[in-house]
């Protein structure tokens, strides 16, 4: 039964990101100056599949290896952003598998391998074995395909994270669930590894994902933003769509720059204070509330209880977060890298 549960829960985690992972940048294309990608990628499907491995990474393609050089070194960078971003105490994730296709005949018989359908995806990460994260290389693109590298990197930091927790996954036991983090989270910091991206050598978090920012604040204005405890208690089990996305990644953005219910920012790390205290709660509760509760609602529950504890503070409340949070977004400028904060001046 766990073992239909654990291929459900994955099934649910990949089309959430086939479904709702790419937002178009036609009209806000971001503040990335990635060389553009070659569309003209004839005859690549012919040449032999070769595998390179990095440090963290085994990469798998029929691209060139100067490439595929860049692309090691592109995700070796990215994984110190994600384990900065998570205050992630495990350094080494051997064997993390990347697939990169140039030919969108061979991406699009890949997904229906695993019975999915790609639609206008450029790529994602699946947890089942063996996991790894699959990247369509050629164009028309909707997404720059090292930004969709960077997303879906941090879903594959977020399973083996989980992975390597031994006091949530003990040796002798079978970790019968992908992550150990919220979906908001999930999807709001791998939206939020986007809009860090500056260079294939260089990110800079903090700043801005513009598509997200611009889509969020009509979001607000037109009151269709989703209420703030709805999104911190959602389920992987249930639906996640291009609001949530949003939303998800607006919430992140505002701890990480420490947004204060007096609408102050920089009053503290709510990210990783947040983040340290949900897996305090997931240790301490995860005996008796896992097998009682089963491990999509476990996560939602403990995400509304370690936010209200973590960034809550004198006697404020969630709703008095929120309408700070509405009218912190609505103040950001989506055609400035930070959004006009004061960072970007430092």
């Amino acid at each position: 039964m766990k073992n239909i549960v654990f291929s459900l829960f994955c099934l649910l985690l990949i089309l959430s990101c086939l479904n709702g992972c790419s937002l178009s940048r036609k009209d806000y294309p971001g503040f990335s100056q990635l060389i553009p990608i070659r569309n003209d990628l004839d005859g690549c499907e012919q040449r032999n599949t070769m595998s390179t491995s990095t440090k963290n990474y085994r990469i798998r393609t029929n691209l060139n290896s100067d490439e595929v050089f860049v692309i090691g070194q592109f995700m070796e960078s990215a994984l110190v952003l994600y384990q900065n971003l998570t205050g992630s105490k495990f350094g080494t994730f051997q064997g993390l598998n990347i697939n990169i296709y140039c030919d969108r005949k061979t991406y699009e018989n890949n997904l229906s391998e695993l019975k999915l359908v790609g639609g206008a995806s450029m790529g994602f990460y699946s947890p089942v074995p063996p996991a790894a994260i699959h990247v369509l290389w050629t164009g028309p693109f909707s997404d720059h395909p090292f930004l969709t590298l960077a997303h879906e990197g941090f879903h594959q930091f977020a399973h083996h994270t989980a992975l390597a927790d031994k006091q949530l996954n003990p040796a002798e036991n079978r970790l019968n669930f992908p992550v150990a983090i919220p979906i908001w989270l999930n999807e709001g910091l791998a939206q939020f590894v986007e809009g860090a991206v500056v260079t294939e050598k260089h990110f800079e978090p903090g700043r801005i994902h513009q598509a997200r920012l611009v889509h969020l604040q009509n979001l607000i204005k037109t009151k269709k933003v989703p209420d703030l405890k709805k999104i911190l208690n959602q389920r992987y089990d249930e639906p996640f769509d291009n609001a949530d996305y949003s939303a998800s990644w607006g919430v992140v953005f505002a701890l990480y720059h420490g947004l204060s219910s007096s609408g102050k920012w920089y009053t503290d790390s709510c990210l990783i204070n947040f983040q340290g205290i949900f897996r305090d709660f997931l240790s301490a509760n995860f005996l008796n509330d896992y097998s009682e509760h089963g491990w999509d609602e476990f996560l939602a529950r403990e995400s509304l209880l370690a936010f209200e504890q973590s960034v809550l503070k004198q006697g404020y409340t969630l709703s008095d977060w929120e309408k700070a949070w509405h009218f912190a977004m609505l103040s950001l400028d989506p055609n400035l890298p930070y959004g006009g904060l004061e960072i970007e001046l430092n």
